[in-house]
């Protein structure tokens, strides 16, 4: 939450906290992965929220969704099968090959018996 959204809050008709507000943005957010969640939507996921109050807080998360261009909650990328093996920000990402063990030193009976002089 930053200072617009409560710039956002302390204008909108109905009182909605903070943590209220949050939970809506996420689970928006969460909803809205691969497409927008459309504003009808929106109103099944949260019934108890009153209908003006819902469309301004739905708009006001689009708009700031649009102006980003990027989802409003960061995500780690892991190394799913969508992900390019060499895109350097990925998190977590599988092994290309085994990993090798260090290997012992082997003694050689040869070195061992040499005489002392």
């Amino acid at each position: 939450m930053d200072s617009e959204d409560e710039e956002f809050l302390k204008t909108c008709p109905d009182k909605v906290s903070e943590s209220d507000f949050e939970k809506m943005v996420e689970t928006m957010e969460k909803e809205s992965e691969s497409n927008v969640i459309s504003l009808i939507d929106t109103k099944q996921l949260f019934p108890e929220v009153n209908h003006t109050t819902m469309a301004l807080i739905y708009d006001y998360w689009l708009s700031k969704r649009l102006s980003l261009k990027i989802p409003l909650l960061p995500t780690i990328k892991t190394g799913s099968k969508d992900v390019m093996p060499s895109d350097p920000y990925v998190a977590f990402r599988k092994r290309q090959e085994k990993m090798l063990t260090k290997k012992e030193k082997s003694t050689d009976c040869d070195s061992a018996l040499i005489p002392l002089l």
